[in-house]
């Protein structure tokens, strides 16, 4: 694979840097006319444009909008240019989402070596988490009682997630765990591993000097940003591209070659009849590469994905999800309004929980094509100013957040709702063993040979009335002279959990938990803190915290389906701009993570972090009723 990428790459195009007042001014201005351009909307020529401060040298535009004849393409030299630089607004840009299928089903058959067509379900205790897609096919759906699953499909595997085991060193997939629901708790080890597998593999595909950006966005999808690698097979492929300079910015492309795309067995949405135009031409050059890494990580660990790639973050997650499993769809930019139309605005990521309920109260409409007559300032007033521009863009396919390459986790959660409520401090004691071990493997299990993080904060929280009810924390700070291991994990806990005790009546208790939190880089060499990182979770800046605040900011947790403001904010900077199949529980922040899981219960929306508690939560609520 990176044979493949590297025989067709070429040096990028030098990026232009842009000194004084009056060119920053004029990329401004392209970049309302780039907005204008994907609207729809018409411009006049020479329109005089000044600083936004009203100083300096104002530039008259030499018309660098005009009627777009056969011989010219939709896109410009500087989108051409932008493409280069990985810039979030130019429209040719090439992102792709990489999609695992029915991940947690998936790695459950591959780990029994069952044939790829047996129904498999996922089982949670009592409840049904993931589903692969031949059990789908029988009408099964995720929350189904188990003795319904196997009314319908008779032939199905059920395959219940491993657990930790009070008293035990590690998880282990168990035949007896049904008998031990209030001392097990549910591991997500196994699809951990499998995933880092996955992304190593992935990553290891692409070579040493690969310009192509890669971000994990969960436990099953990882973003690529091909757009710098995809810029330069252009312009090795396609000399004429070359001839661009500052006086040229606003003056369209020439078209491509007529040429045949091979898109193998790809799912190209909209005509392919149109004539050809660059966008194309990119997108069939990320094509091929997502094909050659899906076709990798088939051949090399047998799991299956599905890929969308398009012009950005959002519209290749939504492609994505269009002929699953194990397909690839393109949405190339000519065809993103039409393919927007069709959908129901709660399909776009960010406007499935809250705020999409929102925007249904306030406009009584359900798809986005009924949203496009509202007007920018209608969805400000109703919505708020960066929710309603944030909506604006987005369903019009206008969303410029970066692929990150660093998203690590900021946080670590372990954590056991009790039914009966444990009654003392010694039985406690060895929920903290098991709380420790798992902390303690899943921080090493990030390790590799250039990058070593360790928490430098340890919380622990202690429920009383269980995991909604009035909460007591305490936080510990980890020296950073210290060795991490199980036993330091649990001696802070243990002593944190004295002070609660000792603090008010505190057992029985419903349930405890241990965070990890504040993170830090360490250098593989001397093993000193060389880089600090911002903690992922500020729920325990201090050694203990009102106990309704937690209960509020926990509610509000599991509620937020909306992309954060400052998410939203951070969007609107450059041009508006906004930076899984399966039951997905990733190891990253409840206060970053955007995923999220919708229970089969209680039909909550649950970050990602947080689903196997929840899913225990329940089991403990129901096991109390019984009793």
């Amino acid at each position: 694979m990176a044979d493949f990428i590297q025989s067709v790459r070429s040096p990028s195009a030098e990026a232009l840097i842009y000194e004084d007042e009056a060119e920053k001014a004029l990329d401004n201005y392209y970049d309302e006319v780039e907005t204008d351009r994907i609207a729809g909307d018409q411009h006049q020529p020479g329109t005089e444009i000044r600083p936004a401060n009203g100083e300096g040298i104002s530039h008259v535009l030499p018309s660098p909008v005009k009627s777009i004849t056969r011989d010219q393409s939709e896109f410009t030299y500087r989108d051409l240019r932008l493409m280069g630089q990985s810039a979030t607004n130019s429209p040719l840009r090439v992102i792709a989402l990489i999609d695992f299928d029915a991940f947690y089903a998936q790695c459950e058959t591959v780990r029994l070596e069952l044939p790829a067509d047996k129904p498999l379900a996922v089982q949670q205790w009592r409840a049904i988490i993931a589903l692969n897609y031949p059990a789908r096919d029988h009408g099964l759906k995720r929350g189904m009682p188990v003795d319904e699953v196997k009314r319908l499909c008779p032939s199905i595997h059920l395959q219940h997630v491993a657990t930790w085991r009070e008293g035990e060193a590690s998880w282990a997939y168990r035949s007896d765990q049904d008998k031990h629901m209030s001392n097990d708790k549910a591991a997500l080890e196994p699809y951990r591993i499998e995933s880092r597998k996955a992304f190593a593999l992935i990553e290891s595909c692409l070579p040493v000097t690969s310009t192509v950006l890669l971000e994990k966005a969960s436990i099953d999808e990882m973003y690529l940003d091909l757009s710098t690698y995809v810029h330069d097979v252009l312009l090795d492929r396609y000399p004429e591209l070359l001839i661009s300079s500052r006086d040229t910015e606003g003056q369209y492309l020439p078209l491509p070659p007529a040429t045949s795309l091979d898109w193998q067995e790809d799912n190209i949405l909209g005509d392919q009849a149109q004539s050809l135009d660059w966008d194309a031409v990119a997108m069939n050059i990320g094509a091929g590469v997502i094909r050659e890494l899906r076709h990798t990580v088939h051949s090399k660990l047998h799991y299956t994905a599905s890929a969308g790639i398009a012009s950005n973050k959002m519209l290749a997650k939504l492609g994505a999800g269009c002929e699953k499993p194990n397909n690839q769809t393109i949405l190339r930019t000519r065809d993103v309004p039409e393919f927007l139309s069709s959908l129901k605005y709660k399909k776009i990521r960010g406007l499935g929980g809250q705020l999409g309920t929102a925007v249904e109260e306030a406009f009584n409409v359900t798809t986005v094509a009924d949203l496009l007559p509202v007007s920018l300032k209608q969805m400000q007033t109703l919505l708020g100013a960066d929710e309603g521009t944030w909506i604006y863009n987005v369903i019009r396919g206008r969303e410029h957040s970066e692929v990150s390459t660093r998203k690590l986790p900021q946080s670590m959660l372990s954590q056991k709702t009790f039914t009966p409520a444990i009654a003392n401090i010694e039985k406690a004691s060895h929920w903290l063993r098991m709380f420790a071990a798992e902390l303690y493997d899943r921080v090493v299990a990030l390790d590799t040979p250039t990058l070593r993080r360790r928490p430098r904060t340890l919380a622990v929280n202690h429920h009383i009335n269980g995991r909604f009810g009035p909460t007591r924390s305490r936080q510990a700070t980890i020296s950073t002279g210290s060795t991490m291991s199980a036993d330091l994990i649990y001696e802070l806990a243990s002593s944190k959990l004295r002070e609660i005790s000792a603090e008010a009546v505190s057992w029985p208790c419903a349930a405890l938990g241990v965070v990890l939190s504040n993170f830090v880089e360490l250098d593989t060499q001397s093993l000193s803190i060389t880089t600090f990182f911002k903690p992922g979770v500020q729920a325990h800046c201090e050694d203990s915290m009102d106990s309704q605040a937690i209960t509020n900011k926990r509610r509000a947790s599991l509620s937020l389906m909306s992309p954060s403001k400052a998410t939203r904010r951070a969007s609107l900077t450059a041009h508006q701009e906004r930076p899984s199949t399966d039951c997905v529980a990733a190891e990253s922040s409840i206060a970053t993570c955007d995923a999220h899981y919708q229970c089969p219960t209680c039909n909550a929306h649950i970050a990602e972090l947080d689903v196997l508690e929840h899913l225990d939560w329940h089991v403990a609520m129901d096991l109390q009723g019984e009793g």
